[in-house]
């Protein structure tokens, strides 16, 4: 942007570059809404009448999204839940994939809120107006440190709370309260799910998640790649109460682990006809353990359980198929009726494949079966 500046009755001077223009995108985890302060001269500037207006609608907790200037391009994208995903580039492209982006790799059902171009002409704010749409929440805390005795194995959950540090100071006053001990949040979420994870050496980690289909996405994004996590169970942020769980136990889990023997000897395993399958275990090594033996005291044979490429840890159901040359393989799904449409694709790519309907199983249920399709 520039202009030409007249010298008098000579000729010209070189052309003067005109100020900077500023932008600012202001957000508050509690809301999906946005503050918007354009046309500026300052970013300081711009970022302050938006901050001061977010504060005055929510309280403590705004935060600078993102500051541009001139001519570039600021995208917010909201997903399934409210969460707010904001992305700002030199051209209007690079910020939508850039938004759309940073969405996808940790979230579903994303979707363009608002395109933001500055103004040149003056200072312009596009606030929410009316009530603020908030939404709920729900955190996860536990005692500091490594501790011994009764709490060592507790969690405390505080849901359905009108905003995020409602839920944190929830869940640490109860957990200090009744433990003792001074406490810290693992994990807090708005209008989605809370997720309880575990690895393969027994290690329980608690992840925010939209919802039960972003799981898988969830798993790709934030597992250790050294790792192999499954998901538990989940927990509604949006039901309110508070409620003291064991972090190694479940009552209504998701998934565990679990694992398939099958003789070492390819003969064997072909005379034997079966599968030991042990499920809902807190770790890979104790079901491949538990099943290794459940398969050899039935077989009489040397066993092995190999590691399943296609279980991804959040699918709930399997079905063991046996397929036209007398192997087996299985088929994984989130229900009965996705494990066997899985099942199905397989026969439609693989025509030359003989695909009977075979043995479905709930993973989520902790069992050691004999199973022969």
């Amino acid at each position: 942007m520039c202009q030409q500046v007249s010298q008098g009755s000579g000729g010209q001077q070189a052309a003067a570059r005109l100020p900077d223009v500023y932008m600012s995108v202001i957000w508050h985890p509690d809301t999906p809404e946005v503050w918007v302060a354009k046309g500026f001269l300052s970013g300081d500037e711009s970022e302050k009448r938006a901050l001061d207006a977010c504060a005055d609608a929510m309280g403590e907790g705004c935060k600078v999204g993102t500051t541009w200037y001139n001519d570039a391009t600021i995208v917010v994208v909201n997903d399934l839940v409210g969460n707010v995903f904001i992305y700002g580039a030199a051209t209007s492209r690079e910020a939508k994939n850039g938004a759309d982006a940073d969405c996808e790799k940790f979230s579903t059902e994303c979707r363009r809120a608002k395109t933001i171009k500055n103004s040149f002409s003056r200072e312009e704010l596009d606030f929410p107006s009316g009530p603020i749409a908030r939404r709920t929440f729900g955190a996860v805390a536990r005692p500091k440190g490594k501790i011994e005795g009764k709490w060592d194995d507790s969690a405390w959950i505080a849901t359905g709370a009108p905003g995020y540090r409602v839920a944190e100071e929830t869940a640490l006053s109860q957990c200090h309260k009744d433990s003792g001990f001074e406490c810290d949040v693992r994990v807090s979420a708005g209008n989605g799910l809370i997720a309880r994870v575990v690895d393969d050496k027994g290690h329980v980690y608690w992840w925010d998640v939209p919802s039960d289909r972003a799981l898988d996405k969830a798993i790709k994004a934030s597992c250790d790649k050294q790792r192999t996590c499954r998901v538990v169970d989940t927990f509604d942020v949006r039901k309110p109460g508070v409620e003291i769980i064991e972090v190694s136990k479940s009552s209504h889990p998701l998934r565990g682990f679990f694992a398939l023997a099958r003789p070492s000897d390819p003969e064997a395993a072909k005379k034997w006809r079966k599968r030991a399958l042990v499920s809902g275990m807190p770790s890979v090594d104790a079901a491949a353990d538990a099943a290794i033996a459940m398969c050899e005291k039935d077989s009489g044979s040397k066993c092995e359980a190999p590691y399943k490429d296609d279980d991804r840890g959040t699918d709930q159901f399997m079905e063991l198929t046996r397929m036209g040359d007398d192997s087996f393989r299985s088929f994984m799904g989130m229900s009965q009726e996705s494990a066997e449409t899985s099942r199905y694709q397989y026969c439609v790519k693989h025509t030359d494949e003989s695909c009977a309907a075979g043995v479905t199983v709930d993973l989520a249920t902790k069992a050691s079966t004999l199973l022969s399709p």
